[in-house]
């Protein structure tokens, strides 16, 4: 198993260093000594720590879960081969040997993204002289990250990578589409006064609204991911066979 994990990340190699050096650049913000660029008031240290452990964060993050994600369809569609499918399913490991290993390889692929926040909440904390961290972030965009792989990995087993495109698509638009519904008809706060940045900043430094947050959402989130997760590689393992009939060659 181990065997066929690092062929698989030696033949996308080249473009995974070259996705990591775009999320390295896609965060270079954060290495600003923010703390110092606002000024030492109250008001400019509340915003500049939010900007700092917050906003960017937020930004390099999410660039980082994209950027990541994608590599989920490199990693399976070098092996949409009849041939190599048939050899490895006459291996001791199996198809569900095979299946197993890319399911492995999209977890340590989305656990980058922890890897990366971890990183940057030092690198932050140490130019700006602060304690700080947007752990709630990252943490937060890996499950959701492997709730997106749990639902695209057994249709591209199945149907194969342009059938799994199609699905991610489907499930961003629909959750943008479950957005905007409620920005239209859902419980809204009242931003007369304040900008909307400036809301979410002040929000996010009360600690009394983080650790309700923290209670309730992350704290069931991880069980309820993994378990699909799981359920995901059940479903990709009975239709691992259909998919390889679909195969060109």
């Amino acid at each position: 198993m181990i065997g066929i994990m690092y062929k698989d990340f030696c033949v996308i190699k080249k473009t995974l260093l070259t996705n990591l050096l775009v999320i390295v650049f896609m965060s270079a913000w954060c290495f600003v000594p923010w703390m110092k660029v606002m000024g030492d008031t109250e008001s400019g240290g509340n915003i500049s720590y939010g900007i700092a452990f917050f906003l960017l964060p937020l930004v390099a993050h999410i660039m980082s879960t994209i950027i990541m994600g994608s590599m989920g369809t490199e990693i399976i569609i070098h092996d949409e081969n009849k041939y190599y499918s048939a050899f490895i399913s006459s291996t001791p490991m199996t198809s569900k040997g095979q299946v197993l290993c890319k399911y492995y390889e999209i977890l340590l692929l989305s656990f980058f993204v922890v890897i990366w926040g971890y990183v940057l909440d030092i690198i932050i904390s140490l130019v700006n002289g602060v304690s700080g961290s947007s752990m709630i972030i990252y943490i937060t965009l890996f499950f959701f990250s492997i709730f997106l792989k749990a639902v695209e990995t057994p249709f591209l087993i199945r149907y194969g990578t342009s059938a799994g495109k199609m699905v991610k698509l489907i499930v961003v638009v629909g959750i943008v589409y479950v957005f905007l519904i409620y920005l239209l008809f859902g419980p809204l706060p009242d931003l007369s006064s304040d900008s909307i940045i400036d809301y979410i900043i002040n929000w996010f430094m009360q600690e009394k609204n983080m650790s309700h947050f923290t209670s309730g959402v992350i704290a069931i989130l991880p069980y309820l991911v993994m378990v699909m997760f799981y359920i995901s590689y059940k479903v990709s393992c009975i239709w691992y066979q259909k998919g390889v009939n679909t195969y060109d060659s």
